[in-house]
């Protein structure tokens, strides 16, 4: 497995906790705790598919 595939599975695990997150926000709305969790999971999941992309293009 590449740079690139390892990180880009990374990104994906990321975005789909990102995804369960946006759910749980639109079930309950009012919930600030969700909030700061969906979040705390678009950080890391946005520098990951920054560096997957940038692995990809750099051909490693």
């Amino acid at each position: 497995m590449t740079k690139a595939n390892k990180w880009r599975n990374y990104a994906l695990a990321l975005m789909g906790i990102v995804l369960v997150f946006w759910l749980l926000e639109k079930i309950f709305p009012e919930s600030n705790e969700i909030l700061l969790l969906k979040w705390a999971a678009i950080v890391p999941a946005t520098i990951t598919t920054l560096i997957a992309f940038a692995l990809l293009f750099k051909g490693k």
